[in-house]
């Protein structure tokens, strides 16, 4: 009984390391399909918009659009990113979630905007997806997690309210990586200094996230698609340690307080 017990945990052990081996691997890179790749990407990030304008409702209020636009160009700006290949949609939803989806789109709910207490924790957020974004990240995960098959499989139709419902089971079930998670926070931190943007609030609200691991409201996406914030906010605060950081506003703090209130106000 022991042996067998020894030999069906060195089978796992085996199983597992052939998967995350192959879980590292692009295989649109490996079979030279990265023109198909970008072509995937596009085909999904439309059936994606089909979702956006059927299901959700986007905000258009400058008051509350203009602060997050005007913070993704200047992060943009700063960290030489073009800023027209990037969808910014901000959605109105009550929970405190940001992701990204094929096609370089970026969806901001307004749970969010209403729980960043400074225009520097919504920026390193905004950093954050921003990074998912150019170290295509969200490609890596659908694939992972679906296999390239059934993500083509969703193109080959003409889109449609089964296909938009399909990727978005897939986009909520699909998690990155701790690694990607910990690329994504640290490139976050580069383009917050460069974007001459204190890091230490990302840090402290990837904290205030984990104090509430015990009781965390379901509205608090940004944590149950984002684990163990605690450390993720410890390693964010050592990465940034002894890296010099100029530290200047980006919006005038009417324009953050008007966002604030406008957000909070159910006829916007």
């Amino acid at each position: 009984m022991k042996k067998v017990l020894s030999e069906l945990s060195i089978a796992v052990l085996f199983v597992g390391g052939v998967w995350f081996l192959l879980s590292q691997v692009n295989w649109l890179s490996v079979l030279g399909m990265n023109n198909s790749e970008e072509r995937l990407e596009n085909q999904l990030g439309e059936i994606f918009e089909e979702y956006l304008n059927n299901e959700e409702e986007e905000v258009e209020a400058p008051a509350i659009y203009s602060p997050v636009d005007s913070l993704l160009n200047h992060l943009c700006s700063a960290n030489d990113i073009e800023r027209e290949s990037i969808q910014l949609h901000v959605v109105r939803k009550d929970v405190v979630n940001a992701y990204v989806v094929p096609g370089r789109h970026m969806v901001v709910y307004t749970g969010l905007l209403a729980k960043c207490s400074s225009e520097a924790e919504l920026a390193g957020v905004i950093g954050h997806e921003l990074a998912h974004i150019e170290k295509k990240h969200v490609m890596k995960k659908l694939i992972r997690q679906a296999g390239l098959a059934v993500l083509v499989s969703l193109t080959a139709g003409n889109g449609g309210a089964e296909a938009a419902a399909q990727l978005m089971k897939l986009l909520s079930a699909a998690s990155y990586s701790r690694d990607m998670e910990r690329e994504a926070d640290f490139t976050s931190v580069d383009y917050l200094i460069k974007a001459d943007i204190d890091p230490e609030p990302f840090a402290e609200l990837m904290y205030q996230f984990s104090e509430k691991d015990h009781e965390m409201p379901a509205a608090l996406k940004y944590l149950s698609t984002h684990p163990a914030s605690e450390e993720r906010a410890v390693d964010i605060i050592n990465y940034m340690q002894g890296q010099n950081c100029q530290k200047y506003p980006v919006l005038h703090p009417q324009t953050w307080d008007n966002m604030k209130v406008k957000v909070k106000d159910e006829d916007f």
